[in-house]
Formats: structure tokens, sequence, C-alpha cells
């Protein structure tokens, strides 16, 4: 017991894991953020990336997500307008009138991706800005997810980590490599593009499982494999 208390407390004190994880993500939007502006989230459901308080005066907040039901389900009032589609689907009349796209969690469960994000570059205006937040197609628990079925991984994710099915979808993880990101957004004016790494939460059931794969992500970033990164923040302008 002692030992199994000293690998938790050994991975509760990684720098990786001490901070914020939403920090840098809420840090580029709130820079961004100016009275009236407008804001597209996409693929926020019931949990908005931005909460209404945050929100400066008369700002519009734009909700396109695939599933009317997420939608319906987040707070009173947390969007000004919502937009039932898959975000692949091109909507004419978001083109050239957002200030920021944002975008938490979300990325990874669409393909084409490619036409996902030039449907946002469509959506910005000239010098808008992206921000989102994704997770890597070469991570250990995205390879896992693309061999285990859907139904299973619900399953696996609601047993061993206490998720809520409901919460948990399909992710084909489409090109969600920093390369393959890179290429995506070449054609923008600026582009950061930050891989993160902490992915040890996956393997909370078992821990020293959990410290063994720290160990194994700690090796990734010290050889800074960029393609193999749990995560990707993007923040890149129009």
């Amino acid at each position: 017991m002692a030992r199994d208390r000293a690998i938790v407390t050994a991975i509760a004190n990684h720098p990786r894991y001490r901070d914020d994880w939403q920090v840098p993500f809420r840090a580029a939007i709130q820079s961004e953020l100016r009275p009236g502006s407008v804001v597209i989230d996409v693929g926020g459901g019931r949990h908005p990336a931005i909460a209404r308080r945050d929100l400066p005066p008369g700002a519009a907040y734009i909700g396109i997500d695939l599933s009317e039901r997420e939608l319906a389900a987040a707070p009173l009032g947390s969007y000004d307008r919502v937009i039932h589609c898959d975000v692949v689907e091109r909507q004419p009349d978001l083109e050239g009138g957002a200030d920021i796209v944002v975008s938490w969690a979300v990325l990874e469960h669409v393909a084409p991706l490619d036409i996902a994000i030039a449907n946002i570059h469509s959506y910005l205006r000239s010098g808008g800005l992206f921000v989102a937040q994704l997770s890597g197609g070469r991570s250990v628990f995205a390879l896992i997810n693309r061999v285990i079925p859907h139904r299973v991984a619900k399953m696996a994710m609601n047993r061993l980590l206490r998720r809520d099915p409901a919460s948990v979808f399909p992710a084909p993880y489409d090109r969600c490599t920093y390369s393959a990101l890179s290429r995506m957004l070449e054609d923008w004016s600026d582009v950061r593009i930050v891989p993160r790494y902490r992915g040890a939460q996956y393997f909370g059931f078992l821990p020293p499982l959990q410290t063994l794969y720290v160990r194994f992500e700690d090796l990734i970033v010290r050889g800074d494999h960029k393609d193999l990164a749990t995560h990707y923040l993007v923040v890149a302008r129009r």
C-alpha cells in the first residue's frame, strides 16, 4: 500500500500534471476577446469552451455541434445561436463573420479534418483567430482506441475510469499529428502548434502501469517526438 501511495504521489507531483490543463487554451482566447466579438464554438455541445460569464459585453457566441441533444444540454443562455451540423458541412452564412473560432477536445472526432479546418478558415474574418486543443492520433490511448470496438471502449471507460458512456464518442483521429496539422495550416498567416504530453489519466486504474506510462512519456518529450504527443494546442491566425 505504501508503495502504491508513493507511485500515485510521484505522478501527482510530476511537472506536466500539476498545471491547470486548460490555462494555455483559455489564455490564447482571452487575449483576443473584445466587446462585440463573434465567437464560434465547434463541438462544445453541453460544455461550451467559454462560459457566458467569461464573454465580454455584446459578444455573440455560436455553437456548432453534430448532436442536437448535446447543444440542448448546455447551460441556459450559453449560446446566442446553435447550428446542428457536422463541422465538415460548410455553412455559407457564417463565412467571414467570426473573430474567433474555438474547439476543445473535438477535432479528433472529425473526419476529414482538412475539410473541417478549411471551413473554420472560411468562417474567420481576415486576422481572426482559431484556438483548438485536440488529441494526438499516435498517442498510446489513441492507438488502443482504434483497435477496440467503440461499444467496448465506452464500457471500458465507464468501468475503469468512471466516464459517463454518453460522453464517449467515436474518434477516427484523422491526421491528428504535428506534421499533418502543420501541412493543413500552412496557408494561414501565423500558426503555433504546441505538442502536449499528458495521457497518464487513462491508466489511473492501475498505478504501476500509470507510472511506467509516465516514464515512457518522459522519453518521448526528451526526444522531441512531436508526432507522438498526446495532445496539440493550435493557435492559428487567418
